[in-house]
């Protein structure tokens, strides 16, 4: 049986990696062992741990288990301890090929432990172009992969042409479109009820993120967000950023904002609860790819602030948009009320697959040959 070595590192790509991680579990010829580490960890993240033991998976091992730093120094300085502390779980053929997911520093930490000790490393979500410092790290990561599971044709055509063998690409889509079609949800008034909320307003759901090159005016560009938003009357439910450099100056912008204005803000949430609120926003608001990602799948506009999501592609469900208040709220205006705009969300088609990206991607990991050929890495150039 191959073991199948998995990092997750946050909410993020934990949400994409669940139908994954369930497909492998229910596979004959894989055995999962999963490695939990970074935001999961982190109390003030809301210890997003106890969401994947709440879902039945047992991780294999908990790592780099320290006070979670988002300053950019700690941010090297846990990458550096990840890749150490990886090193013991992963030798002696403990695990036969390790799965990787997009661009976070935990997943560049697992790809160079594992091109150290030569494990075949299969890269999910590789070839996207977005901007920020995610770019360059889902690059190298791709650059030190040997089996690449593009979720688009276009990711897996740029995946080539950077050299990439073609042999070693694979469009398979993306697994977060599997989690979103092939599950049961409750009705819009149910999720809302269940949240305290006015089933007779518009829900708004802000997802925000701070980037490396803005981190010093993270809270700032957050407060706009806010200030756009908070005058309509509508619901309005804002989880928590992701763990990077400026993430606290977003946190304590919300914080101060919720204590004063009718704002639901959570950590965290666990997956299921999460996709049920987006499934029912009228709008998602901020820079996740969520927006870009799940959002085209469930027919909800986004409303895309700023350059994280540059370059990548999109449905027709996005406006973006500047980081200033009045022109977010226009563009929310007009994804809630623009009938015509409306109707060409619904109508549109998503490039991140066909919710059968699973089923592709534990049968590539289940048949590919682990020899000799897939660890001596050529760029076909």
């Amino acid at each position: 049986m191959r073991q199948v070595g998995v990092v997750t590192g946050n909410r993020a790509d934990y949400g994409h990696l669940v139908p994954v991680l369930r497909g492998i579990r229910s596979s004959r010829r894989l055995n999962l062992r999963l490695f939990v580490t970074g935001m999961h960890l982190s109390e003030e993240f809301g210890r997003t741990a106890d969401f994947i033991r709440r879902d039945g998976i047992k991780p294999t091992a908990v790592l780099a288990n320290r006070a979670f730093d988002s300053t950019p120094e700690g941010m090297v300085h846990g990458v550096g301890r990840l890749v150490e502390e990886l090193v013991e779980p992963l030798r002696d053929g403990a695990v036969d090929v390790l799965l990787l997911l997009g661009d976070r520093g935990e997943m560049l930490a697992g790809a160079i432990a594992a091109t150290y000790l030569r494990i075949p490393i299969a890269h999910l979500h590789g070839g996207e172009r977005t901007g920020d410092v995610d770019e360059p790290v889902r690059h190298a990561i791709s650059r030190l992969a040997h089996l690449h599971l593009a979720a688009t044709r276009q990711s897996g055509e740029r995946l080539r042409r950077t050299g990439e063998q073609p042999w070693r690409v694979h469009v398979v889509g993306s697994p977060r479109v599997d989690l979103i079609l092939h599950r049961t949800r409750p009705t819009r008034d149910q999720v809302l009820q269940s949240h305290g909320l006015n089933p007779e307003k518009p829900l708004i759901l802000i997802v925000q993120h701070p980037t490396a090159k803005d981190r010093a005016r993270a809270g700032i560009l957050y407060r706009r967000t806010l200030d756009a938003i908070l005058p309509l009357d509508a619901n309005i439910v804002a989880t928590y950023p992701n763990g990077d450099p400026g993430s606290l100056e977003i946190i304590r912008v919300l914080k101060e904002f919720a204590r004063r204005r009718p704002i639901t803000v959570y950590q965290s949430l666990p997956e299921d609860k999460f996709l049920d609120l987006l499934s029912s926003a009228d709008v998602l608001v901020g820079n996740s790819s969520s927006g870009i990602i799940e959002a085209p799948s469930l027919k909800v506009p986004t409303i895309n602030v700023g350059d994280r999501q540059n370059d990548r592609e999109r449905g027709g469900n996005v406006i973006d948009v500047p980081h200033d208040a009045a022109v977010i709220r226009k563009s929310v205006r007009k994804a809630l009320f623009d009938r015509r705009f409306r109707r060409k969300v619904a109508t549109s088609r998503t490039p991140w697959g066909d919710g059968h990206a699973t089923r592709r991607i534990v049968r590539i990991l289940e048949s590919v040959g682990l020899d000799q050929r897939l660890l001596e890495k050529h760029l076909a150039w």
